[in-house]
């Protein structure tokens, strides 16, 4: 509060009047304690709107570091399941490999979403925690809720159990800040605008903590999540780990094989093939080393019809073998009374013919007249 008579001065004599030093520095630190003052409102303002305490639930989104764990798989969801939900119906036994179809498809923590529609289903027997019957019906095949604000409101409804799980997997697609082309829930298409630009606020990748007041209003709605992981990893994860443990504490006490260091000591000794000058030569050794032949078979005794077969073999052997040898023999006396091939084949010289000689031999004698014809025939010719 001013003084009154500060109020009352004109608005010139304001303007030009003086601040006594002593009270500008009053109202200096005076502006800075309610800075201070003010600065925890601002900041809790400033923070997103979940509740404190709740889980660091993993990434939306799939990436490297962000796997499912290798002790998830569709059937020991689907035992999983079954554990909580005695009656569940036959229609949803391909449920958690749908989960893992769509989820791998689109990068999204396949095993959180069905964690998530364990929570929003209960175990989908589709009944609040009091026995009554939820707004959504087991028909619709909605498994997550969208579009189920509250006061009896259904929500979105789709065609079968892989839809519905399609429908949740691209819901949390625009919960990771990424627009979906052509959803296949209503919902999604009318609000992922909002969505996805009040997650990019967060500047940082979306996790399932983050649906909190977000997907639902219940600010314990990442814990509820989180229990239900939890207690999957302990019914599953943790005895699959004891298992590999006793298997890996099995191998490591079996006793190893005894080494045979002969064995290893001659396989290190190298065999030198190649001997330069100067090199020792080896040493020969001093006894012969006795060679033991091996055992000669021995003869099987024989029955009289195996003796008569054998020798009846024996016989047609000897006469074939008998025919050979003199075959053989007489070709070696044959070839002991061939001449000794020639050392200097003497030339063959072909003679070579001479028509003009036989000229004269024919124009022999007195009658040339009669020899004429011939002649000219053979000069024809």
């Amino acid at each position: 509060m001013f003084p009154l008579n500060f109020v009352a001065l004109p608005r010139s004599s304001i303007l030009n009047s003086k601040v006594h030093p002593t009270l500008r520095n009053r109202r200096r630190w005076w502006s800075l304690a309610a800075v201070l003052l003010m600065a925890p409102t601002l900041c809790v303002v400033a923070q997103p709107a979940f509740a404190a305490g709740s889980p660091k639930l993993p990434e939306i989104r799939m990436h490297r570091g962000n796997g499912v764990p290798a002790c998830v798989t569709p059937d020991r969801l689907m035992a999983f399941l079954k554990m909580r939900n005695g009656n569940l119906s036959p229609r949803y036994r391909d449920i958690a490999k749908w989960y893992r179809h769509h989820g791998e498809a689109w990068r999204v923590r396949w095993d959180f979403a069905f964690y998530q529609m364990a929570l929003e289903t209960n175990f989908l027997s589709y009944r609040r925690g009091n026995g009554e019957p939820g707004d959504v019906k087991p028909e619709q095949n909605n498994f997550a809720g969208i579009g189920a604000t509250g006061g009896g409101v259904a929500g979105d409804r789709f065609a079968n159990v892989s839809t519905g799980v399609l429908a949740q997997i691209q819901h949390l697609v625009a919960y990771s800040g990424e627009p979906v082309d052509r959803p296949v829930a209503a919902r999604t298409a009318l609000k992922q605008n909002d969505i996805v630009s009040t997650m990019r606020r967060l500047n940082r990748p979306p996790r399932f903590s983050d649906l909190a007041r977000r997907w639902a209003a219940d600010a314990r709605y990442a814990n509820s999540i989180a229990a239900i992981a939890e207690s999957f990893a302990r019914t599953f994860c943790e005895e699959a780990q004891r298992q590999r443990a006793a298997d890996n504490s099995a191998l490591s006490a079996w006793p190893p094989p005894t080494p045979n260091t002969g064995a290893k000591a001659r396989a290190n000794v190298v065999a030198k093939t190649v001997w330069r000058r100067g090199d020792t030569p080896p040493k020969q050794p001093t006894e012969p080393v006795a060679i033991t032949p091996p055992p000669l078979p021995q003869a099987t005794p024989r029955s009289s019809e195996q003796a008569e077969a054998a020798a009846d073999t024996a016989t047609g052997t000897n006469g074939i073998l008998s025919g050979l040898q003199s075959m053989a023999k007489s070709m070696r006396q044959n070839l002991g009374q061939w001449p000794a091939a020639l050392q200097d084949p003497p030339a063959i010289i072909a003679p070579s013919p001479r028509p003009a000689d036989r000229v004269p031999r024919l124009l022999r004698g007195s009658d040339y007249q009669t020899k004429q014809p011939l002649l000219h025939d053979l000069l024809q010719r």
